[in-house]
Order: C-alpha cells, then sequence, then structure tokens
C-alpha cells in the first residue's frame, strides 16, 4: 500500500506566491483600440464633431465597442479634448 503524503501548508503557499509573482511579470503594455483611428478621429473633432458622435462611428464604421471617457482620455494623452455632446 501506498502512504499518503501530508499536506504541506507553507510549500504549498510558497509554490503558490511564485507563480503569481511570475504570471504578474508576464503581463505587458497593450496599446488602445482605438490609437489606430487617431487620425479620424482629430479630423472628425476638427469637424465639431462630439464625443458621443465619435464613440457612434466607431461603433458602427469600426465596431469598436468604447465608453466616450475612454476617447477624452485618449484626446487629454495627445492634449487635445473636444467638447462634450
Amino acid at each position: 500500500m501506498e502512504k499518503e503524503s501530508e499536506f504541506n501548508a507553507r510549500k504549498t503557499l510558497a509554490e503558490i506566491r511564485e507563480a503569481r509573482a511570475v504570471r504578474r511579470k508576464q503581463k505587458t503594455w497593450v496599446p488602445s483600440k482605438i490609437e489606430k483611428y487617431l487620425a479620424e478621429l482629430f479630423q472628425l473633432k476638427d469637424a465639431g464633431a462630439s464625443l458621443a458622435d465619435m464613440q457612434y462611428w466607431l461603433l458602427k464604421e469600426k465596431q469598436v465597442k468604447i465608453d466616450c471617457s475612454n476617447i477624452k482620455r485618449l484626446f487629454d494623452k495627445y492634449k487635445s479634448v473636444p467638447e462634450q455632446g
């Protein structure tokens, strides 16, 4: 008969923490879904489009579902903010 191994909580916890540390380090930065449409968004802004207009355009023309606040954050990043509307 095989002898059952005893559960070692400290050893198990150390293994879990080591595995989680490796997973944390593997994350990389991912660019925004809308950065590739930045030129078009600036053109829409210059034409007088609101954030809601840009959100609608992204959804209907580019199939990108995104909140207005993310569009505003992108414009804030590039120091140009359109009017809310």
